[in-house]
């Protein structure tokens, strides 16, 4: 069944499942939450402005968005995105 949040429809793909799923062991219930009303102003932002971008895709950048903040991504010695940046080029 099709979650619906302020009128905007929650993508029902494997992709969305496994990082809801990721998200919700990973991240406090604030970050959750907040990760899922990104989504949310997103998609109605783009609907006012008459956009239309691939809801899958920005379910997945909102849900992700704040991950940097994040221990083993954020170690609290710089601001949070240069320590994402750090890591990211450590693993690549």
């Amino acid at each position: 069944m099709s979650q619906i949040i302020a009128g905007m429809e929650i993508p029902e793909t494997a992709a969305v499942a496994e990082a809801t799923r990721l998200m919700q062991e990973m991240t406090s219930p604030l970050i959750y939450h907040h990760s899922r009303r990104v989504f949310v102003f997103g998609a109605i932002h783009a609907h006012k402005l008459g956009v239309d971008p691939d809801p899958e895709l920005l379910y997945l950048s909102a849900v992700f968005h704040d991950t940097g903040l994040m221990t083993p991504f954020s170690n609290v010695e710089q601001r949070f995105e240069v320590d994402g940046a750090d890591h990211a080029s450590n693993h690549v």
